[in-house]
């Protein structure tokens, strides 16, 4: 079983992501080079969060050395399967007033940022 000092972190980022899925958008939010709306980019760098914490509890893994060593392909996957069910649910539940491909399209950056940022800062280590 994962540590609870390992999952906490993130939980709690999940449950950030929940937060910020599931507030109501009004017209007035602010868009930015004439097309992307400013949520988009939160959840940039809320999915960029998410793969980076995920990762690094991944392969702290001691017990279930496959889920260790098959990190990277696992994570991404449940990150874009995450990103399409939050941008469904949004749009199914009336959050946003028409489909939105910019955050669907961010949050897989942030997924991929994500991951090269946690390659690129623990490659010796892992």
């Amino acid at each position: 079983m994962i540590p609870f000092r390992l999952l906490f972190p993130g939980i709690v980022w999940l449950l950030l992501m929940v937060l910020v899925f599931c507030t109501p958008i009004d017209e007035s939010f602010p868009i930015y080079f004439g097309c992307i709306p400013a949520r988009s980019f939160v959840h940039l760098f809320m999915f960029l969060g998410f793969t980076h914490i995920w990762l690094g509890i991944g392969k702290k893994q001691l017990k279930y050395e496959t889920f260790r060593e098959r990190a990277f392909p696992i994570i991404l996957g449940l990150a874009v399967l995450l990103a399409v069910i939050s941008e469904i649910s949004l749009y199914a539940s009336g959050f946003l007033p028409w489909f939105n491909g910019w955050n669907l399209f961010f949050d897989l950056v942030g997924a991929f940022l994500g991951m090269g940022t946690f390659h690129l800062l623990y490659r010796s280590c892992y």
